[in-house]
């Protein structure tokens, strides 16, 4: 797993196989507690598909398989208040650029805040640049277990719109929390909203 700038091809060369194994492992420990903690789920490494890191990509988020929207929105209720669009979220959300047929993990910035990289960037943008985002449930554990550990919400003055999902309609999920109610939203947006709507719409980029 590659330090600050450092692109992952050196820093695997600098570091001994069982030294980037004991990183990758220190990373994941966090996601097997958490999900025997939330779910009820044992989960390890071995069966876990987890690309290698690059550049400042330096929190992982573990997808656990079979997991859905739906039972992720049940499990988040039990903590802190939640608003979502559509009652089942699991027939709005009609397309995953990843699915989780089996466990797998994404890297992402270790942020609080959505991309400040890609403000004023609408999805079609994102697509046409190719880039890679969090789906809408990758963004729901990513933030679910963020909460869990250190009882903040992500996105408390941005949102992350989730490029790696497609609503009914063909519109983008998005997820943000108010901070006054701690609150977590679930909206959509067109593909196309124009630029001064995305200063406060963000992709997060992942490596997956």
């Amino acid at each position: 797993m590659p330090r600050h700038g450092t692109p992952s091809a050196v820093r695997e060369a600098l570091l001994p196989s069982d030294a980037f194994d004991d990183l990758l492992l220190a990373k994941f420990e966090p996601w097997k507690k958490y999900y025997l903690d939330r779910y009820g789920l044992r989960i390890n490494l071995e069966g876990t598909k987890i690309p290698v890191a690059s550049d400042d990509f330096d929190h992982l988020v573990v997808v656990a398989q079979g997991l859905t929207l739906n039972r992720l929105v049940a499990v988040g209720r039990q903590s802190y208040k939640m608003w979502t669009y559509q009652g089942d979220l699991d027939k709005a959300v009609i397309h995953n650029d990843r699915e989780p047929t089996e466990n797998y993990g994404i890297w992402v910035r270790g942020r609080q805040e959505a991309d400040e990289e890609l403000v004023n960037l609408s999805a079609k943008d994102i697509w046409s640049k190719k880039l890679t985002g969090e789906t809408l449930l990758e963004r729901l554990i990513h933030g679910d277990e963020w909460f869990t550990r250190i009882d903040q919400h992500l996105d408390q003055y941005n949102a992350t719109l989730c490029v790696g999902s497609r609503c009914l309609g063909c519109g983008v999920p998005s997820v943000y929390c108010s901070r006054g109610q701690r609150k977590t939203y679930v909206s959509f947006y067109r593909p196309q909203d124009p630029q001064d709507l995305n200063a406060y719409l963000r992709c997060r980029l992942a490596v997956s």
